[in-house]
Parts: structure tokens; sequence; C-alpha cells
């Protein structure tokens, strides 16, 4: 309420005028004094009783006139209601003065204050309206009171009077105008200051602000409603690459950091929808993204967007680390999930309101349940007893931990018992969020364990029986007693041993026994553990129990050991305790044994800590760094550094180093030189105590005074040495031991496999980056079928796979190779390199390609004796060659050359192989391309050909037909015409009739040898076989000096597809003759057989060979034909055949087109 007043009684104000504000103010002080004022005479006359109405409503009006002129004032008409009260307290006071009659001081005062208050509400305006309007009222009541019209007149006002109080009034009037305007001045003046103080610290803290976003370490970036982006800080350009320049606008950040549109129009979507909510005053949490940076590489980010005044300010924060850990965390939990589905324990885990989370393969097998049966579920269905689950976990909860025996459920309702291990699961708060159960079917063990009671009862009656035979044996246990190699004592009730065995004399360092009988045995135990002793003693005494406990014992020359006693209370014949039975084993050697392999779990926590960061680098110098890194501060050394074998130059260097060791990066080692070198030789770990007195140390460090032990240990994989992990240590007391050496085995073990691992990723990436090349390589080769274009594209994109000084390509043409192409040697001096020709049975390394099919490199040309040496080549000191194959076939070889000695090494082999692969591909398409339009020009001569032959073939038959047989048929007519005209004559018929008859066979055997010669009539009667036989039999005939053999495997006598049987058998008449007509042979073989899905025939002569490809090259029709009919059967046809070795003609045709079922 006291609040709503306040600001009741609070005058307005105007921001943009600070002389209305100030009026306004005065003007509110005038009407909140008025109106106070009108209120306590109010009260004042209503209280009294006797003060007319006239009056009280007077007071009345002026309050309510008082509350109507601040109304008028808040609304902004502060003149009118100064004016409105001016005049109100104008016309009251004349009113009052002629009420009274008289004008005196108080009036006068008054009317002082009126201008006054004018002066203040109306300045110069004000004063002087105001000054009018009151000297016009006194001059008045002037008037009036001289004319009488004013009651009482008890004196006179002159003339005088009034200029006087109007006088008054002005000067009043004008010197409260220039206080208040003076005033007003200095305030101004510091309002003035006060606002330029502020503005400087505005800009002060603005400039602060700028500083701080720009040294965040957060990516910030600001953009305005436009989209234009307005700033970015320094972590944002180190990270992203980005600058305001590469990106004024969103539209060019969407661009270039999401390269991918499909991708960039979910990431608009995404981001529309973010500043819509976010102009809405909807605070988004956090959104991931994947950005494409500056240089290529890709980032997850996370960005968070708030909008500040009419910006957007975002933060970038890279979470591809934590992406990486999280993809790994996921993998943990993968493997983990399959090391508990793989227990033959059953494994069942339960949340605090003990439902069951996890439910392995060995537990569903056991109960019988599905997982999705029981997840979710309460475990008590899975007990026999509810309740004792219900106890079982109490307990758990309660302990912490769990081991006991227990009765379960299956789902067809059997119950089995079962051993359960429990543990609780806490949270990193310390809550329990659970309890995770191990438990095993022990039915078979309760069954075992209720026969182990039936035999121990079986036993204790056969104990009973043999007691009098035990007691016979007492002197035989008494020896044992004696030579028990434990220590056995028997102390009194008062802890004094009484009897003791030899192991007990010789454990506490005495000679004899009597030394130690009496004699208490609290007194050998350590001080810090005899009271724990002591304790224990009584637990036996009062309970009859005891358990074996770890002691502190002390020998009789003060040493202590570790040793374990086991104590039994054995009582009198009346059942009374008598004393202690105590067995005592010295544990020394079992302590120093858990020690050690508590130390050796340290190490291999560190070591697989260690694991983690090597495995998290892939790149090479970075795993190197935190190799060196790691096995320094594994090792406590003062510096560290790794050595890998250099294979091309046989010799160590230095690849990285740490601490002291960094000044040895990229030095050298002869193999056997120095700790490193003979480490990698020998392939074992080595230390050298004294480092500055060892005579074998690398001149590299011969005066490295800082090496005071040294550490090196071989790095290895796959049964190689690939390097050396060196570390020392400054001080001589700090020299490695045993533990060290075992240590940094175990950490070089790791390191290999972290070496390999980045050596397999580089491998990757660069076979990635080949294959990239290969593929746009292949696509720049067979864009193309002109053998010639062909060639010098392979020899433009030879630099992009192999680094060279020059390259030429040779192609095999009739038993050599033969350079075709060349590039970059004229820089050498070589213009034009000469056509050489290479036999490849005498070249250098052309043979071993052409058997192995793989490239071969020669590290030093001068060094090869067999190396073909011209002017023009002699700068070459290396060379690496690849050859051109295709389907088993060598085309030829693709070579480079290099003036640098063993400047190509096996990956530069490979990388040129596989290019040759993509050449061979080219290089085939465009001489199977070739070779079809040899074979169409070949087809369309042979077409012509074949036209002619049949041609010629008609002239001879016709010419044959009228000169043999005509003639032989015109005689048959005239001896017809004979015997008409003879028919007589008997004889002279006999005779006529026997010469027809001759005749008529003779034309008969001429007609027979010309339908042969046409087709073999055997082929439609008897098939390919018998006509082939035939034919060979009447070569045999026709050619008595040739010897020829015939024979078929593996080919029935079923007729084949006449093209078939056609195409071979003129194959082989063809390769007959020419072995009789060309190569004058004097023995032939044909050979017909079916392999696998081919019927093959051979034709073999020995007579005088020749060069096949010089045959085909001049088109001999002979052969062509030959090789048409086996081709258009989808066959081969070759010949083998050198000059003097004979002549093998083969043919082979699928055996799918023969025609079996042809009549």
């Amino acid at each position: 309420m006291l609040l709503h007043i306040k600001h009741w009684l609070m005058p307005p104000v105007f921001p943009d005028n600070e002389n209305k504000t100030l009026r306004a103010s005065l003007l509110n002080s005038a009407l909140i004094t008025t109106a106070a004022l009108a209120l306590t005479i109010l009260v004042g006359n209503v209280l009294g009783g006797r003060t007319p109405i006239v009056t009280i409503g007077a007071d009345v009006a002026a309050i309510l006139v008082c509350l109507i002129l601040r109304s008028w004032m808040h609304h902004g008409q502060v003149r009118f209601a100064s004016a409105a009260l001016i005049g109100l307290v104008l016309i009251g006071t004349t009113v009052s003065v002629a009420m009274l009659g008289t004008i005196r001081t108080p009036t006068t005062a008054f009317f002082l204050l009126i201008v006054v208050g004018g002066g203040l509400l109306f300045d110069v305006r004000g004063i002087f309206i105001t000054a009018i309007l009151s000297s016009l009222a006194v001059l008045g009541l002037i008037v009036a009171q001289n004319a009488g019209g004013l009651p009482q007149p008890d004196y006179t006002v002159t003339i005088t009077q009034w200029f006087t109080y109007t006088a008054l009034f002005s000067l009043s009037g004008g010197l409260t105008l220039l206080a208040l305007q003076t005033t007003r001045q200095a305030l101004q003046h510091a309002h003035g200051k006060l606002a330029k103080r502020a503005e400087d610290a505005l800009r002060k803290s603005e400039e602060r602000f700028r500083k701080a976003i720009e040294f965040l370490p957060i990516s910030i970036g600001i953009t305005d409603q436009q989209g234009t982006i307005l700033h970015h800080n320094q972590k944002f350009i180190e990270q992203y690459g980005y600058t305001v320049e590469d990106i004024p606008t969103l539209t060019d950040w969407m661009t270039h950091a999401f390269p991918d549109p499909a991708y960039r129009e979910q990431i608009l979507t995404r981001w529309n929808d973010t500043t819509k909510q976010i102009r809405d005053g909807t605070t988004l949490p956090p959104h991931e993204f994947r950005i494409t940076c500056k240089d290529g590489n890709q980032r997850d980010v996370e960005i968070i967007m708030r909008q500040i005044g009419d910006l957007y300010v975002s933060s970038f924060h890279d979470v591809t680390e934590r992406k990486r850990v999280e993809d790994q965390l996921r993998y943990s939990m993968q493997y983990a999930h399959a090391i508990v589905d793989s227990s033959v324990d059953m494994i069942v885990t339960v949340d605090k309101e003990r439902r069951i989370v996890e439910f392995n393969r060995a537990a569903q097998e056991t109960f019988g349940y599905s997982r999705d049966q029981v997840l979710g579920q309460h475990i008590s269905m899975l007990y026999a007893d509810p309740q004792e689950g219900q106890t079982v976990h109490q307990t758990a909860f309660a302990d912490g931990r769990l081991i006991q025996e227990i009765r379960n459920k299956r789902s067809n309702g059997e119950m089995f018992p079962s051993l359960l291990s429990a543990a609780v699961m806490r949270n990193d708060q310390g809550e329990m969020i659970g309890v995770v159960g191990v438990s095993r079917d022990i039915t078979e063990s309760k069954r075992a364990e209720e026969e182990i009671k039936r035999l121990n009862a079986d036993l204790e009656k056969r104990v009973i029986e043999r007691t009098a035979q035990l007691q016979e044996t007492a002197g035989l246990l008494q020896t044992i007693f004696d030579a028990a190699t434990n220590g056995i004592s028997v102390t009194d009730i008062h802890g004094d041993f009484i009897s003791v065995n030899d192991s007990v004399v010789r454990l506490f360092g005495f000679d004899k026994k009597q030394d130690l009988l009496g004699r208490p045995m609290t007194e050998y135990i350590a001080a810090s553990h005899r009271a724990h002793a002591i304790h224990e003693f009584a637990e036996i005494f009062q309970t009859g129990q005891g358990s074996p406990t770890e002691l502190e014992l002390v020998r009789r020359d003060g040493n202590v050991f570790d040793a374990e006693l086991s104590v039994a209370l054995f009582r009198n014949a009346q059942g009374k305790p008598s004393g202690l039975v105590g067995i005592t084993r010295d544990i020394t050697h079992r302590k120093q044994a858990e020690q050690a392999l508590q130390r050796y779990a340290d190490e291999q926590t560190t070591l697989y800590n260690t694991a983690l960061k090597l495995n998290a680098q892939l790149e090479p110098n970075e795993l190197l760094k935190v190799i060196t890194e790691q096995a320094a501060a594994l090792l406590d050394a003062s510096g560290g550094a790794i050595l890998l074998y250099d294979a091309e130059h046989n010799h160590l260097r230095c690849a990285m180093g740490t601490g002291s060791d960094t000044k040895y990066v990229s030095k050298t080692l002869e193999l056997g030189e120095g700790l490193s070198g003979q480490v990698f030789v020998q392939g074992i770990p080595q230390v050298v105590d004294d480092y500055p007195l060892w005579n074998h140390r690398a001149p590299i460090v011969e005066n490295d005074a800082s090496i005071k032990s040294a550490l090196a240990v071989p790095l290895t994989s796959s049964a190689q040495t690939i390097g050396v992990l060196v570390v020392n240590r400054d001080a001589l007391d700090q020299s490695f031991n045993q533990r060290d050496m075992r240590l940094a085995e175990l950490f070089a073990a790791q390191v290999s496999i972290a070496i390999e691992n980045a050596r397999l990723y580089q491998s990757e990436r660069e076979q990635r980056e080949m294959a990239q090349a290969l593929r746009e390589i292949g696509a720049v080769l067979t864009a193309t079928l002109n053998s010639e274009i062909v060639l010098d594209r392979i020899l433009d994109q030879v630099a992009r796979v192999v680094p060279h000084d020059a390259t030429n390509i040779m192609l095999i043409e009739e038993g050599a190779a033969r350079i075709v192409r060349t590039r970059g040697y004229e820089p050498f001096g070589a213009i034009k390199l000469p056509q050489l020709v290479f036999d490849l049975d005498q070249g250098v390394f052309f043979k071993e390609m052409l058997e192995t099919g793989q490239p071969a490199i020669v590290a030093d040309t001068h060094a090869l004796p067999n190396w073909t040496c011209i002017s023009e080549t002699q700068w070459v000191r290396a060379t690496v060659s690849a050859p051109i194959r295709v389907r088993e076939e060598t085309l030829g070889f693709l070579n480079v050359d290099s003036a640098k000695l063993e400047f190509f090494t096996p990956a530069h082999a490979v990388r040129l192989q596989a290019l040759a692969n993509q050449a061979a591909i080219a290089l085939e398409n465009a001489r199977l391309y070739e070779r079809e339009r040899v074979t169409a020009e070949r087809m369309r001569a042979l077409s012509h050909h074949l036209v002619e032959a049949q041609e010629t073939e008609r002239a001879r038959i016709a010419r044959e037909l009228h000169d043999e047989i005509g003639q032989a048929l015109t005689a048959q007519i005239v001896d017809l015409h004979f015997l008409e005209r003879n028919a007589n004559d008997p004889q002279m018929v006999a005779a006529r009739v026997a010469d027809l008859k001759e005749t008529t066979n003779r034309v008969m055997e001429d007609l027979h040898r010309l339908t042969v010669n046409l087709r073999p009539v055997a082929l439609d009667h008897l098939g390919l076989i018998a006509a082939l036989r035939q034919l060979t039999l009447v070569f045999q005939r026709q050619h008595s000096d040739v010897e020829i053999q015939f024979e078929v495997t593996g080919v029935g006598w079923e007729n084949l597809s006449d093209e078939i049987e056609i195409a071979l058998y003129r194959i082989v008449q063809e390769a007959l003759n020419n072995a009789a007509r060309h190569a004058h042979a004097s023995r032939a073989e044909v050979y017909l057989a079916r392999r696998g899905d081919d019927l093959v025939a051979i034709v073999w002569d020995n007579g005088i060979g020749f060069n096949p490809r010089v045959a085909f090259r001049s088109g001999r029709l002979g052969l062509t034909g030959m090789r048409e009919r086996a081709e258009m059967l989808g066959g081969k046809f070759w010949i083998e055949s050198n000059p003097g070795e004979g002549t093998t003609v083969h043919m082979e045709v699928p055996y799918v087109y023969s025609n079996s079922d042809r009549g």
C-alpha cells in the first residue's frame, strides 16, 4: 500500500523534454501542498462545527481542482494546468482582498509568490504575463478601494504604491528566473560530465567484451538477423580455418561447411527452426553437426546458439574426440556383454527394485526362460522360496556382497540348488543401483556331497573299528610329528610351549627342543601382531574354533619373518580345554610372490593404459611422439628415442626422441654400432649401467655426458626386427634393473603392434589414393581404341604413380622386345631414342618377367653385367620394369628410369605393375579392335576369294565333265550305235559290251573322285572318324613316300554337326596337302581327341617348317581359310613351327556344337 502511495505522489517524467519534467515536478509539489492545506482546513472546519457550508464547499472544491489539474499534468498538459492554477489563485486572492476590503502585506506577498510561480512555470513569458495580471489585479483593487467599492476602506492606495508593487513583482520574478536558469545550467553541465563518463565506461566495457570474445578458448561466431556473419574469434579460425572474408554470409557458411546438398538442406531447416524458437524465447539444447573444415577435414561439433539483442551468438564445441570415446565405450559395452553372454555361469543383474535387467545365455539355458520373458520381471520368479530370495537380497544390500547356497526354480517348476555369489553395484556417487549375481547349478555337487556324507559315516565306523590299530601307530605318528616340514607345537593354557617338533626348532633358529620348551609362545610373535594373536587365542579358548592367521614371527636372532599359524583347541579326558595345537608355516616366499604378482598387476594396468594411448594414434609422427613420451614416463627415464630400420639403406635412423634425446632425431646408426645397433643385430634387450665407461658407444653420443645408464629393447613385428626403443637416465644411482627390462619388453611388444597398425593405416590410405588414381587413369586409357594414342596416354600417366626421369614402352614382336614409345629422355641428350630391339632370351631380366609375371628392379645398372647401354642411356643408374600381361600373355614391358642410384623401391614396382595392368587392358582393347578391323578386311578378301574359288571349281568340274566324262559318254554312244548296227553278230557284240563296261567303270570312278573332292561320302554315312581314317589311307596311297599315322582319343562314333565335321575334315585335308606339297615331310600324324568341353584336332609333320607370323602376314589363303573355319565355330586355330623344326597345326572347337542326334 505504501509503495502505491509513493508511486502516486511521484511527478511524471518526460525523457525527451527536460524543462517540461522540471515544470511538472514544481507543479506537482504546488498541487500536493495546496491539496494538503485544503484538506487540513476542511478537517478543522468540520471538527469545529460552526463553519458555514459555503466555506466547507470551497475547501472541497479546492481539493478537487488540485486533483483534476494533477491528472491533466500526468497526461502531458503541464502548461495548461500551470496556467489554470495561477489563474485560480489570482481570482481567489482578488476575491479575498475584495471581501476583506484591504490590501495588506500578506496579500502583497501572496501576489509575489504568484509571480515567482509564473517564472518557474513559464520562463520569461510566464513572468511577463503573471506580472501584468498581478499589476492589473492590484490596480483594480486600488481603483475599487478609492471609489469606495470595497468595504472598510482604512487607507488609500496611491499610484506610487502601484508602481512600487509592480516593480517589486517584476524584479523578484526576474531574479528568481536568473537563479533557476543558473542552477539549471550547472545541472546540465554536471549531467553532461556524468553522461560522458558513463559513455567512456561503456566503451571500455565493450572493448573488454570484444577481447574476451576474441581470446576465449571456445569458437565463437556472431551473426545478425539478415544472415550476415559479423565476427569469428581466433579460436574459430584456428579450428575450422574459415575467416569472415571466406564466409561473409550464412549462405557461404552453409555451402563450405556442409558440401553435401542433402545434408546441407537438413542443416538449413534446423537453423531456421532454431532461430524461430530463439526469437520466441525458447531455450534450446546444443545441436550436433558434422562440419567440413577449410582443409577438407571433418569435425563433429556441438553448437549452442543464443540471441543477444538483434544478434545471434553461436559457440562451437569440437566433440570429435568425445564421439570417438563414445564409440570406444560402445565397443567396450558390447565386449562386456559378449563376455557375460559367453560365461558358463548364470549371470543375472537386477536394479534396486529387484527387477531383472540382465539375463545371460547360461541363465536362459538353465532356467528355461528366454531373455525377453524375464527382462523387467521381479527376481522372485527364479527362487523356489520367494522369501529366501528377499532375505538374500537384503543381506547383499546390507553387506555389499554375498556368497550363499540357494534353491532356484526352473520355468517348468523343477527346483534345483545353486551357489550364488552376489555383489552390489554402485554409481559414481556411491549410491546403490542394483545387484549382479553369478550362480552355478550345484545339483551334481550336492549329490556328490550327500555321497561324501554317507562315505564319512562309513569312515567314522571304520575309524572306531581301527582305533586299536591307530594306537599301535602312535609311535609312527610321533615320528611323523617330528619329521613334518611344517612346524607343529603344543602349548598349555598359559601359552607356554610343552611340545614342539624339529621344524619349529629350526624355524625359530634354535638348536634343540629344550631351548623352546617352557617359553611363552607370544615371546616369538612380533610386537605389532602380538595383541591380535592374544585376542585370537582367547577367542579359540572360548569358541573352540580357529582359522589360519598370518603373523610376523621373530627368530632367536631377532629377524622377522612372515608365517601362517593354524591353531586348534585340544581338551583333556574331561573335555576341558588343556591347551592349543599350532601348525606354523613359513610363508616368506609366498608373500614375496604375492608382492611380485601385485607389481605385475600394476605393470599390466600401466601397460594397458599405455596401449590405449598408442592405439588411439594412427598418424606415424604423432604415434612415435606418444611412444617416446610414454616410454620415458613408464621407465622413469630422462630421455628416450625410437630408431627404425631403413631397409633401403640398411641402417637405423632415429625417427623420434624425447627429453635429452631430441637432438638425435634423423641421426643414423650402422647395424651393430652402439647399444641400439647391437640390440638390433642380436635381437635381445640390453642394459648398460655405467654408460660413460662403456667401450662400445656410438660416435654420435661419444660426448653426451647426460647419459649415465641406458636400456635398449628390439621392436619385433612378424618375427622380424623393425627397430629399437632406447631410454636412458641421467643419474648413476638410478640404473635399470631386471623389472625395468621386463617392463620395457612388454611395452616394446605393444609399440611394435602400434607401429605396424600405423603402417597398415598409412599403406591403406596410400592404396586408396592409388586406387583412385588408377580409376582415373583407366578412364583416360580406355577412352580411345587407337593403339598409338593409347601408348602416348600410358606415358602421360606414369608420373602419377611412380616418380622418374624418363620412361618407355616395349612391345613383344616375333620373340623380341622393341621400344615403341619414349618420354623424358630429351633433357639428357637423347633427341630420338633408337628403336632398340632386345632378344627375350638374352635380355637383362625380360625372361624372368615372362616366367613370373612380376615386375623387376635394377638398383644399379652399372653393376649389372648384361645391361645394354648406349650413349643416350648412359645416365640411367636405376630402373624398374613391369610386364604388360593379358590372360597369361605378355604383350610388352613398361619401363621407368632414374638418374639416381638405388632410386626405386618395391613399392614403386607394385605401383608400376598396377599401371601396367591398366595399360594391358587398354592395349588389349586397342589390339582386339585392330584385330576385328583386320578380320573384317580379311573376311571381305576371303569372301572375294571364295567367290573366285567357286567359279574356278565350277569351271574345273565343267572341264572335267566335258573333257573326261563327256568324251567317255560320247564313246559309249558311238559303241551303242555300233551294237545297234551289228546286233546280229554275237562275237562283235560281246567285244563291244566288254569295252562299254570298262568305259562305264572308268566314268563311275571319275564321278566318285569328283564327288569326294566336293564332299566326302563317308561323312554322311560313317561320320568324321571314318572319313578322316579314309582320308589318311587315300593320302598314304597318293604319297607313298610319306608315313602317316591316325589316332583318336575320347571321341565316340556318333555323328557330329555338319559344321564341325566339314571344318575339321577340310583343315586336316589342307594340312596334309601342305605337308606333302610344301613341307616335303617324310612323316605325318593326325590326332583327334576330346579335352573337357573342347574337340581338338592336331596335324604334325616333320617337314622343313616355316615362320607362321610371316605366313599369316603375307595373306596366304590356305592358312587364312583354315583359321577362319575354326573361328567361325567359336574355336581356336594356331600353328607352331620354326624353319627346320617341322609344323604342328592345332584346332580347338567347343564340343557343345556337336550334334549327336543327327541320324
